[in-house]
């Protein structure tokens, strides 16, 4: 497992802590293990091995049933640039609102940031809170007979060796077909080499991801700069300062990125719910 994870977290493994591992590393019992040393194992591990997908729209159809019910209370594209916690009221798109209550989703690490009058304890925490950035490339591909054949009948394949560039890809129209026109797929492709994707095209080819008859139709390229929280040493402690600070200035932190947690959508919805 180390070759992988060092790809994905793209920083020495001695800085993380296991703490991340629960949710997503699955616990065999020893019986099971020894079982499986003859036999086939019937049983699928890990959270996601079922999982629900919009039929259309995508996984954007999700977040679409909320605000549509909503939408009248909804600013959209407003980044909120400054939070004044001694006025208690918020810069966004351009004048001040003023607040009760604040529950953010952005990542912590940016709300700290944008927060005026931290005390210097506080302020200087923001640097233990450490992220890896991903980036995305997402592919259109035309073929002339079919789909790649090492690609047939996968949702995602995690890669992890070395000489790869990418960590995982994977396959949004194996998952929902609508997702791809006719005689065409669409993947995913995701490596946190940020300044070594050059190479990533040539690599499909020579694994036969991508086949020299396959044309690229769409190619789009989304970096996140917050895609996975680095479970430092630090990380508890620190997280534990900075919530009682900003609960005690009627801020509240949540989601993956709030909540600054390797954690999934499901989660995320469930912890909005509980918490309003």
């Amino acid at each position: 497992m180390q070759p992988y994870n060092k790809k994905l977290w793209n920083c020495s493994l001695k800085k993380l802590t296991a703490e991340w591992t629960a949710p997503f590393v699955p616990k065999p019992t020893l019986k099971e293990i020894e079982e499986s040393v003859y036999k086939k194992t019937k049983k699928e591990y890990g959270y996601n091995t079922v999982f629900y997908y919009p039929e259309k729209g995508g996984c954007r159809t999700v977040v679409d049933g909320f605000y549509n019910k909503i939408k009248n209370n909804i600013c959209l594209n407003t980044e909120v640039k400054k939070i004044d916690l001694k006025n208690k009221r918020i810069y966004a798109g351009g004048k001040y609102y003023f607040y009760d209550k604040i529950i953010s989703t952005q990542p912590l690490r940016e709300l700290l940031l944008r927060t005026d009058g931290l005390p210097k304890e506080i302020s200087s925490l923001i640097k233990n809170l450490e992220f890896t950035t991903t980036r995305c490339i997402n592919m259109g591909v035309k073929y002339k007979k079919d789909i790649p054949e090492i690609l047939k009948n996968i949702h995602w394949l995690y890669v992890p060796e070395k000489k790869y560039p990418f960590y995982r890809i994977g396959v949004y129209s194996n998952v929902s077909p609508s997702s791809a026109p006719k005689k065409c797929f669409s993947l995913y492709i995701e490596t946190t080499d940020i300044k070594n994707t050059e190479n990533i095209i040539p690599v499909l080819k020579k694994t036969e991801i991508l086949r020299e008859s396959d044309e690229i139709i769409n190619l789009n390229v989304i970096d996140m700069k917050y895609a996975y929280v680095i479970y430092n040493k630090e990380r508890k402690k620190t997280l534990e300062k900075i919530n009682k600070f900003l609960t005690d200035n009627d801020i509240y932190s949540i989601g993956r990125y709030g909540s600054w947690e390797y954690s999934f959508m499901e989660r995320n919805i469930c912890e909005a719910k509980e918490f309003a």
